[in-house]
């Protein structure tokens, strides 16, 4: 008889507790980017395109990065 009065009670405990605050509160962040050009990756980028055109040719994307960033270390 004491654990039905035990779980009973629990019961209505943890009911009321389940509904009592059920409120979601939304907050939206503002993110601000700001992104400045580098003209060494610009210079780099634009001497990947004259190499390519050279060459007649397009470089993958790992044969692509790999050339920047060895550009990139001559800027």
């Amino acid at each position: 008889m004491k654990k039905f009065i035990f779980s009973a009670v629990a019961l209505v405990a943890f009911s009321f507790a389940g509904v009592a605050n059920n409120e979601v509160k939304e907050e939206k962040v503002q993110v601000k980017e700001t992104v400045k050009a580098d003209p060494c990756i610009e210079w780099a980028i634009g001497a990947l395109g004259e190499l390519e055109a050279a060459m007649g040719c397009e470089f993958s994307d790992v044969e692509s990065g790999a050339i920047l960033l060895a550009l990139t270390k001559y800027c």
